[in-house]
């Protein structure tokens, strides 16, 4: 028999899954991902809504995207993935 947990559990592990790919993991270990990412998305939970409120015109997006972009007043880089399952996606990287 199956044990379903309760939705607000459901609910937590849909919103932590859509966290993790936030994240280019692909230089991590794999025993410690699960650890990395929910520790690297619980501190974008804590640091993001601290910062001043983005204006959608002021994130660059489309065909002419730079290859890395900074969160304004923050060392928070996404990159585009050039290479991999998740290339062309714009992931968060920890510094080379």
């Amino acid at each position: 028999m199956r044990i379903r947990p309760p939705a607000g559990v459901q609910q937590i592990f849909r919103t932590m899954g859509r966290g993790w790919r936030l994240f280019d993991l692909s230089e991590t270990a794999l025993a410690t991902r699960v650890e990395v990412s929910g520790a690297s998305f619980a501190y974008l939970l804590d640091i993001l809504p601290r910062l001043p409120a983005l204006h959608p015109e002021d994130i660059p997006g489309g065909s002419n995207a730079p290859p890395i972009w900074h969160i304004p007043q923050t060392e928070i880089a996404i990159r585009k993935v050039e290479e991999g399952e998740q290339r062309s996606a714009y992931l968060s990287r920890r510094k080379p």
